[in-house]
């Protein structure tokens, strides 16, 4: 006969990590105004849709997050933090 233990270790979890995005950029006017007129072109054809087209709300708030996030990379680029130099 023999003891045996057996110990487990946790498996860490990484969270949702989403980008960041370098939203500072939008305090820009030019920029603003660019990024406003960028995603009113894209949605523009998506709010004179026909009902022959079967769209679900889940299709719509995909086709919504892949756009925002298509244009944002384009436009504003990812957040990057500066660090501090000792």
């Amino acid at each position: 006969m023999m003891t045996f233990a057996l110990r487990l270790k946790k498996k860490k979890k990484r969270g949702n990590i989403g980008i960041k995005f370098d939203v500072d950029k939008l305090k820009d006017p030019n920029i603003l105004t660019t990024f406003q007129v960028n995603i009113g072109g894209r949605f523009a054809p998506l709010l004179a849709l026909d009902n022959d087209q079967d769209l679900t709300p889940d299709d719509l708030v995909e086709i919504f997050n892949e756009t925002l996030l298509e244009e944002a990379s384009k436009l504003l680029g990812k957040h990057r933090v500066q660090r501090k130099s000792g």
